[in-house]
């Protein structure tokens, strides 16, 4: 009986210190009970809601939690009643009782406070010393992260060497049955030691997309601690550039009977499949190739299929230009109905998951800020194309956390069993499986704690120069007038915000082309980046393919310019563009107008240009590559009339029909091309949802001008504009 009474006392008195810290934690926390229906009252629905994560973590009263879920769930959100700064003073004043408690709390949750504190107030030096992190710059930075910085120049050399290796490619004109019987003869035959692959491509092109390929298997083989080299295996890949030509040799492998007409259905919608020991493979840009031989090369040596999908997504983001898109999952990530502001906000910032590290790195700080980003456990799967979109985010920056921390190769050769693999996880990176989502998300953020209070004051919003501000005040006048037409009872666009890290990548490319000016006069070449060329940066082959590019003094100049165009217009009026980054370097002007973009089908909202009632509407088109109509001169041409209508589904684009009439809708017809989706003037050029009228002659001066749009169960859109006098 003694021994039972010591036993029991024993469990007492190690369980009474916890109990006492955490009901003097609760008292801690009713401040933020407080701060939490304050923000709700000064109709900040948002914030209080990502404050009441922070309390749900933190273990606050569960009847409390549950009537405050309550009246967010209820609470519509408002313009705030009372100014920024007063309610971030607030914010932080309410967490100095939390605080107050860090010194008197064990050590691992004290470590757990201090880092649900530094989501209300990023700067909170307590916090951060209790997680043993010291201010470097502008950062806060513990062992840890110092770690991974310090790996960070390696690891950035490595990409760039990789990206010079020199490869031995022999490439030639010949001749192939599959691409004769599609008309295409020659065709290219690039070959790489035991790589051979043919392709449609010219041979200039062909070699550098292969070379590139080679350069990105080299990285790959670095990250894992081999040298950086490649040495490819026995290979065979028909490649096609033009998804029309693809398509057409999958119907003649079906007539040679080389696959069955189950077959034939199965690969219809895939963008590669191997049939013998061929692959045929449809890729239209040279980085888009080059990932797909990277993911081809790895394959094999990661069973660990989360790991292969964060691998080759940092390869084709960090080193080559283009996502990893093709092998994921087909669950739209967008396709979620927005039941609150918080979920509109999701839909919207989703959007960037797919441009560049940058686009997918805006994401997952937002759902890490919402505590709505997957566990990485959720991505052990066996397929890779079973992993969920999001998932393949969180996959591409924990495989980004694991080679700065120099453990990637240690965990490849893990058991692909995903209870085995999280022990190896525990054992490569010292710290016991359950704080792996703490010990990530405190890399993530960076350095960089922004808080609610810190978001509320607004230190989120970027700082930007006057001419900056100028040309993006300029862009989004421009933007407004064009979705100034509501018909769908679409709610209206919000302004585009600037984002420094596009404007920095901008820079990078205007430079690269300044460097390389022969490719700024060639279409598709001014958007891309080679990595053999003085200049090139993988950050700036990535916004070289999200921009719009011209020669001008000032950027301003530049807008008037592409607004002139077709394609080059059509980026700039899309209703889903949320942030940009510009620049003007060396006379050559570079706006990222995709990189963070939602695409067509996710709004009901329609662009017209030039706009309703729009005066002073130049005279001339403005000369762009490549040319909407092949072969006919553009310098003769009127300004064009687009629409972008991004309705829902089904919509039958061969029933829209466009007419521009001189004075009013009764006036005589404007003689025009006329490009629609499935009826491009260029075939080579079909912007999805996009329509245009180019009139064949200059329009006339100081005339009125009408245009008529008529679609199936729709009513007409007819508006007119005014052209300047010259």
């Amino acid at each position: 009986m003694r021994m039972q009474n010591a036993t029991v006392l024993l469990v007492i008195s190690v369980i009474a210190p916890a109990q006492q810290s955490q009901q003097t934690l609760s008292t801690a926390l009713r401040a933020l009970d407080s701060a939490t229906q304050d923000l709700l009252r000064n109709g900040r629905v948002a914030a209080a809601r990502q404050l009441l994560a922070v309390l749900t973590e933190l273990g606050y009263d569960g009847k409390t939690l549950q009537k405050l879920r309550t009246s967010i769930e209820n609470q519509k959100p408002g313009k705030p009643k009372d100014p920024a700064d007063k309610a971030a003073a607030a914010l932080r004043k309410a967490v100095l009782p939390l605080i107050a408690e860090l010194p008197k709390l064990p050590i691992q949750q004290r470590q757990k406070v201090a880092a649900a504190i530094l989501r209300i107030d990023g700067e909170c030096e307590a916090a951060h010393a209790a997680l043993l992190q010291q201010r470097e710059g502008a950062k806060w930075l513990d062992a840890q992260a110092a770690q991974c910085a310090a790996r960070v120049p390696v690891i950035e050399r490595a990409i760039t060497d990789a990206r010079r290796l020199p490869f031995t490619i022999e490439a030639k004109s010949t001749h192939h049955p599959l691409y004769q019987a599609l008309g295409i003869d020659p065709v290219t035959e690039v070959r790489l030691g035991d790589l051979t692959v043919y392709t449609e491509w010219p041979i200039a092109k062909a070699a550098r997309a292969v070379r590139t390929a080679a350069q990105g298997c080299a990285l790959s083989r670095w990250l894992m601690d081999q040298p950086l080299a490649f040495v490819p295996g026995k290979r065979t890949y028909l490649h096609f550039a033009q998804q029309t030509f693809y398509q057409k040799a999958i119907t003649w492998l079906q007539e040679q009977k080389r696959i069955d007409d189950a077959e034939t259905i199965a690969v219809r919608n895939l963008l590669a499949f191997d049939i013998g020991n061929e692959r045929l493979l449809q890729d239209l840009t040279e980085a888009a190739f080059a990932v797909s031989l990277v993911h081809d090369d790895a394959y094999y040596r990661l069973p660990q299929r989360w790991l292969l999908a964060g691998h080759v997504d940092w390869i084709g983001r960090c080193a080559i230009g283009a996502a990893l898109g093709r092998f994921t999952s087909a669950v739209d990530r967008h396709s979620t109905r927005a039941q609150s502001p918080d979920d509109a906000e999701r839909v919207a910032m989703a959007r960037l998951a797919a441009a560049g590290m940058l686009g997918a790195k805006c994401y997952l700080q937002w759902l890490v800020q919402h505590d709505q980003d997957p566990a990485w456990s959720t991505t052990f799967l066996d397929q890779l194309g079973l992993i969920p979109p999001d998932g393949v985010t969180k996959d591409l920056f924990v495989h980004d956390f694991l080679v700065q921390r120099g453990v990637l190769a240690q965990l490849t050769k893990a058991s692909a069993k995903p209870g085995e693999f999280a022990i190896s996880v525990e054992q490569a990176l010292s710290i016991p499986w359950p704080e792996f989502e703490h010990a990530w998300r405190r890399w993530f953020t960076g350095g960089n704690f922004l808080g609610i209070a810190d978001r509320i004051a607004g230190k989120d919003v970027e700082l930007l120069s006057a001419d900056e501000l100028k040309a993006l005040n300029y862009l989004n006048a421009l933007r407004k007038q064009a979705l100034l037409v509501q018909r769908y009872k679409a709610d209206p666009a919000p302004d585009v915000t600037f984002e420094r890290e596009l404007a920095d990548a901008t820079k990078l490319h205007a430079l690269y082309l300044h460097e390389n000016p022969a490719q700024l006069a060639a279409w598709p070449d001014a958007h891309e980046e080679w990595p053999d060329r003085k200049g090139f940066t993988p950050k700036g082959s990535m916004a070289g393919g999200n921009s719009v590019i011209a020669g001008a003094s000032d950027c301003i100049q530049a807008i008037d310019g592409w607004m002139g165009t077709f394609y080059h217009r059509l980026p700039l009026t899309a209703p889903g563009m949320l942030r940009t980054g510009f620049c003007v370097e060396h006379g050559v002007a570079v706006l990222d107008a995709q990189s963070m973009a939602m695409p067509s089908n996710s709004t009901f909202l329609i662009s017209l240009w030039p706009a309703k009632d729009a005066s002073d509407v130049p005279l001339h088109f403005a000369p762009e590559l490549p040319n909407p109509v092949p072969s006919q001169d553009q310098s003769s041409w009127g300004y064009p009339v687009t629409f972008q209508h991004h309705l829902a589904t089904p919509f039958d684009p061969a029933a829209v029909t466009m007419t521009l009439h001189e004075g009013k809708e009764s006036g005589p017809m404007v003689d025009c091309y006329y490009s629609s989706p499935n009826a491009p003037t260029n075939p080579e050029m079909s912007p999805s949802d996009s329509y245009c009228l180019i009139p064949k002659q200059a329009l006339k001066g100081k005339t009125d001008y009408t245009a008529i749009i008529l679609m199936p169960e729709r009513d007409p859109l007819v508006w007119t504009f005014h052209t300047r006098a010259n």
